[in-house]
């Protein structure tokens, strides 16, 4: 398939992982005469070293990207602001600043968010596991509650998590790390709805980590689903409580409302659905990436390799239907390298239903996310 020239406007909306690329290669675009126009409200910030920075491995700096530098270097113009909503009819973008911004081809990569509204009052008391940006404050919230400012210890808190996947079982793992390098004493509660943790994952790894949990003094609780979060416990919905000091909410992902607002075909879990091109299967000049978008008869798993993965083929099709080009097929892999920051100097890695627990596979990480990070440094 041929791209064809549809105009000289380029919208890149959202700063995630498939897009980061996107823009690094963006150049030939600008110095075509492209105006590109790159919005997020934040910064960049990196999910491989997020439970890493939570736990204290990583400075809080060392996780993040200015994306308006990144922007400024390829000749793209940057909008600190955020989408409040996309119409692919009259191909405008409407920011929460009040303005608008008018394109002929747009991309989309505005990442996942935790379902807070499916517990009621979750929303009012917890810290979600994204944006990213969260863990950053749940770190400077731990920080200060386990220390009087005159530097005696406080009073321990209980810290609750709800989920039981990767995301739930690192954030644990390295808040009891980030406790440790504090010097400081916390209780930490796992509580997830399913019957296991790491339901997604081999079972070897499932059961690597619960031994490393009990081992950390984490408890875990099973079969706990959360039926509401009041100010100092959480309601579950077979009776009991569990109180808290801080809540984090990591019991799942979500497209963000806004693509289920843009009148275009979305996936049951309100993904964005592509073709095999990263377009909108129903609107050829709106591509995406990353977690808010699916391709149409797949599900494709929420991780950063995946939209690193895809933003090759999305920089290339932009490129190609704003010059004029061949587009490129986006074919996901089959299988995928995941590496667990386990918050005590080892890292668990996953391909397949193969998984290996190790300082080398945390190194291996380590290397991988620091290479990474260098391309846009």
């Amino acid at each position: 398939m041929t791209g064809t020239q549809k105009g000289r406007r380029l919208a890149i909306l959202g700063a995630g992982h498939a897009h980061m690329d996107v823009i690094r290669t963006l150049r030939p675009l600008t110095r075509a005469g492209i105006e590109a126009t790159v919005v997020d409200q934040d910064d960049f910030w990196y999910s491989g070293l997020a439970t890493g920075m939570l736990g204290g491995q990583y400075e809080v700096e060392q996780d993040r990207i200015s994306v308006e530098t990144l922007a400024r270097r390829v000749g793209a113009r940057f909008l600190r602001d955020r989408v409040t909503r996309v119409d692919p009819a009259a191909r405008v973008v409407h920011l929460a600043g009040g303005g608008s911004l008018a394109y002929d081809v747009a991309s989309l990569d505005l990442g996942s968010c935790v379902p807070l509204d499916r517990v009621d009052g979750l929303a009012s008391h917890a810290f979600p596991a994204k944006p990213i940006r969260r863990l950053a404050k749940l770190r400077a919230d731990l920080t200060r509650r386990v220390r009087h400012g005159d530097g005696r210890p406080a009073q321990p808190p209980h810290i609750l998590i709800i989920g039981g996947g990767a995301t739930a079982c690192e954030i644990a793992l390295n808040l009891r790390a980030l406790a440790d390098r504090l010097d400081a004493e916390v209780t930490i509660t796992l509580a997830t709805s399913g019957d296991r943790i790491l339901s997604g994952f081999p079972e070897s790894a499932a059961r690597t980590i619960g031994a490393l949990l009990d081992r950390r003094a984490i408890a875990v609780r099973t079969a706990s689903a959360v039926d509401r979060v009041e100010p100092d416990a959480a309601v579950l919905s077979r009776g009991g409580r569990i109180a808290y000091d801080l809540v984090v909410a990591a019991h799942g992902l979500v497209a963000p409302p806004i693509i289920g607002q843009i009148g275009l075909p979305t996936s049951d879990d309100g993904r964005l659905l592509l073709d095999p091109y990263l377009r909108s299967i129903r609107e050829p000049t709106l591509f995406a990436g990353g977690d808010c978008a699916t391709l149409d008869g797949e599900d494709l798993p929420r991780i950063g390799v995946v939209a690193v993965r895809q933003a090759r083929v999305l920089a290339h099709n932009l490129c190609a239907t704003l010059l004029g080009g061949r587009l490129r097929r986006y074919r996901p892999q089959r299988r995928w390298l995941q590496i667990l920051n386990l918050g005590d100097g080892t890292g668990l890695a996953c391909w397949g239903a193969f998984s290996h627990r190790g300082r080398c596979m945390l190194a291996w990480k380590d290397l991988l996310d620091r290479r990474f990070l260098r391309r846009y440094r």
